[in-house]
């Protein structure tokens, strides 16, 4: 597969800073991703991540995930779980961490 083609299936499966990877690693998040294996938090779209979260307990929610949510998808979360959103992204984090 040709690495043009690989960066599309990439961005269709929810992939992000493929740009910057060599074909052999690209190659290996396409494979893990389309098997329904989990790949590092940072390649993954902070809206999958959030589809993530609430598909699971809140209690079991790592730091590392809702770290990795953009601020509007830490400002959803939120309102899903009932917490009024206000303040920076750390104290977004630690109201729905605790």
């Amino acid at each position: 597969m040709q690495l043009k083609e690989l960066r599309i299936l990439a961005k269709s499966l929810g992939i992000i800073r493929y740009s910057r990877l060599r074909k052999a690693e690209l190659e290996w998040l396409v494979l893990k991703r389309q098997r329904g294996q989990s790949i590092p938090l940072k390649h993954l779209k902070p809206q999958l991540v959030l589809k993530q979260l609430t598909q699971k307990p809140a209690w079991e929610w790592e730091l590392l995930e809702l770290e990795a949510l953009s601020c509007k998808c830490l400002e959803a979360l939120s309102y899903i779980m009932g917490i009024p959103k206000s303040g920076k992204k750390e104290e977004k984090i630690q109201q729905l961490a605790a």
